[in-house]
């Protein structure tokens, strides 16, 4: 009789054991929630105030996600392969408690954006002033697919002009958006590789307010054609992916209100 009942507590525990094995971090049995990365373009693209106008678009961006949403926060400039955290942070419950840390981040992030302007823009001191924002999709790419948010409503954030300026890009030639004549540039997108880890990902691209005037005036492209580039980009995103690409959310100096939503579905919220 005790054998027996030692044996009955060994496959009780052996029970146990496998059902804790079997509910892991990405299992659907979690509750989903918002995994964020935000990208913030640091380059003399921009001048000095737009940078601030991205810094704090990227703070609002935070401050406006729901609770438990995991958000991670990057710069854009030349070494975009293995960026950079300039921010990692998961959102409290509490109202009272996010209300609290609103201003403190905010603060914090605009003189971390002002430090990295600095140092990248400005010799002696200067790392490199090229835009490499496709080598940072292939990255947030890697990340979005990791298992544990395979649940989770991924969002992708971009406050940048999306004016690429690169010398090494994974489309296998030098990409120049900062001119009037893409064509070039176009036919690349069309021939891009597949970011698998972006299917299914909510893809925004805020454009900081003041940027917008540089666009038709002969030395930059056309607006149309810029979207039209990296809308050609994300389109092959999700190529042997079973989740289908999302399009890109194109928002002038403004963030969407879809941020602010629960994670009650994982693709492609506007």
């Amino acid at each position: 009789m005790q054998a027996l009942r030692r044996l009955a507590a060994f496959g009780a525990l052996t029970s146990l054991f496998l059902t804790a094995q079997s509910v892991g971090p990405g299992d659907q049995r979690r509750k989903p929630r918002v995994v964020a990365v935000i990208l913030a373009d640091v380059t003399s693209s921009l001048n000095q105030d737009e940078s601030m106008e991205v810094a704090d678009l990227a703070a609002s961006a935070i401050a406006a996600l729901p609770q438990r949403s995991q958000v991670r926060l990057y710069p854009i400039h030349k070494a975009t392969e293995n960026p950079q955290l300039i921010r990692a942070e998961t959102i409290y419950d509490d109202a009272d408690i996010r209300k609290a840390l609103e201003q403190p981040r905010r603060i914090r992030i605009r003189k971390q954006i002002a430090e990295l302007y600095e140092k990248i823009n400005h010799p002696p001191q200067s790392d490199d002033a090229r835009t490499c924002i496709l080598d940072e999709l292939f990255f947030a790419g890697n990340y979005f697919g990791h298992p544990e948010f395979a649940h989770d409503r991924k969002v992708l954030l971009i406050v940048s002009d999306m004016l690429e300026d690169c010398g090494s890009t994974p489309l296998g030639q030098e990409i120049h958006l900062n001119k009037l004549d893409l064509r070039k540039e176009l036919a690349a997108a069309q021939k891009a590789p597949p970011i698998p880890g972006l299917a299914g990902v909510t893809i925004v691209a805020v454009l900081p307010p003041t940027s917008q005037s540089r666009y038709h005036r002969g030395k930059h492209p056309r607006l149309e054609d810029l979207e039209a580039f990296w809308n050609e980009i994300v389109l092959r995103a999700g190529n042997g992916s079973k989740e289908k690409p999302c399009t890109i959310d194109w928002r002038r100096g403004e963030l969407p209100e879809s941020l602010g939503q629960e994670a009650t579905k994982t693709d492609c919220a506007r």
